[in-house]
């Protein structure tokens, strides 16, 4: 059987990480590795990890040699890794019973290196174990296939459920990204030719951010998805595949840095904030236009190539006036 290395970060886990750890143990394809490494976390997330490695030798738990975030923690991992495959989960989600034996025998259907799957979410505050999941209809589906132009458009991945073939790719590590790195390492694999494919039964179970949390966020990753873009895929945004959602994306990464101005706030919003008249628009708004001239806006009809006078007399009907 196919030795599988699933790799999990750590850091300040102890609520969630037993679920996430048994969640693993309990495969029905016994045959894997859990490679986890600690981010210097400073609650008891370590020393969970060393009562489960007594209790069984796939457990295997490292302390990282200082904070580096989740992606080092990760490639820190996957550097140890054996298997022939390598799969990804965090520390607070949990896989299914047969979600590695099932996509296993998919990715042994197919010739794509990268698979991944459908996926549940759960509340923020779920306590139950995976053994006892029950299906709550709020499910993530999964693409059929991914390919680099379709991925630009959208991360269709969950690293929850993604797995890759270690014989074919090799070790592919993360880049160093502070978030988004999950996102990169799939567009880096694509980038090589390979196309992703997916499976649609919901083998894994997320669990969702806490409101206010910095994950629940999604302006917060903008900037991230910007610097993906531009930095490690070397895109000029607005014309990488021409749909719109990487024009929304350069349209909101400038919001953002409009937004970080010096008195942080947009020109939209200086303009609210303008001095008015006593009666009528800000003084800016008084400026916008010279007396006597047309909106800003306004585009004036041009006269036909060759005419020589396109004016017309009241209820002419569009006939030339005669001098």
């Amino acid at each position: 059987m196919p030795l599988v290395s699933v790799v999990m970060p750590v850091y300040n886990s102890a609520a969630t990480l037993g679920p996430a750890v048994r969640s693993v143990l309990t495969q029905t394809h016994g045959d894997v590795e859990l490679l986890i490494t600690d981010d210097r976390s400073t609650d008891d997330s370590m020393e969970l990890l060393r009562a489960f490695a007594e209790q069984d030798e796939r457990v295997l738990p490292e302390s990282a040699p200082e904070q580096g975030g989740a992606g080092r923690a990760r490639n820190l991992a996957m550097q140890r890794a054996r298997g022939d495959y390598i799969a990804f989960l965090d520390s607070d989600d949990m896989w299914l019973p047969e979600k590695t034996e099932k996509q296993l025998a998919f990715a042994a259907e197919g010739d794509a290196p990268l698979t991944f799957t459908s996926y549940f979410k759960m509340d923020a505050d779920h306590t139950g174990e995976s053994t006892d999941w029950t299906p709550n209809g709020r499910v993530i589906r999964a693409r059929a296939h991914a390919d680099y132009r379709a991925m630009l458009r959208r991360d269709y991945i969950g690293a929850l459920t993604a797995m890759y073939d270690r014989k074919v790719l090799g070790t592919r590590l993360m880049p160093q990204m502070r978030k988004r790195q999950d996102y990169a390492l799939w567009l880096s694999i694509m980038r090589d030719g390979h196309d992703a494919r997916g499976l649609a039964e919901p083998l894994a179970v997320y669990r969702a951010a806490r409101p206010g949390s910095l994950s629940s966020r999604k302006l917060s990753l903008v900037r991230y998805n910007w610097d993906l873009y531009r930095t490690h895929e070397h895109l000029s945004v607005p014309r990488a595949t021409g749909g719109p959602g990487l024009r929304r994306l350069a349209v909101a990464a400038q919001l953002a840095r409009v937004a970080a101005w010096p008195g942080g706030r947009s020109g939209a919003a200086r303009h609210a904030a303008a001095p008015r008249p006593a009666n009528g628009p800000p003084v800016r708004a008084l400026r916008s236009r010279r007396p006597g001239t047309r909106p800003y806006g306004h585009r004036a009809r041009r006269p036909r190539r060759g005419s020589t006078n396109r004016c017309r007399e009241p209820g002419s009907r569009g006939r030339r006036r005669r001098r």
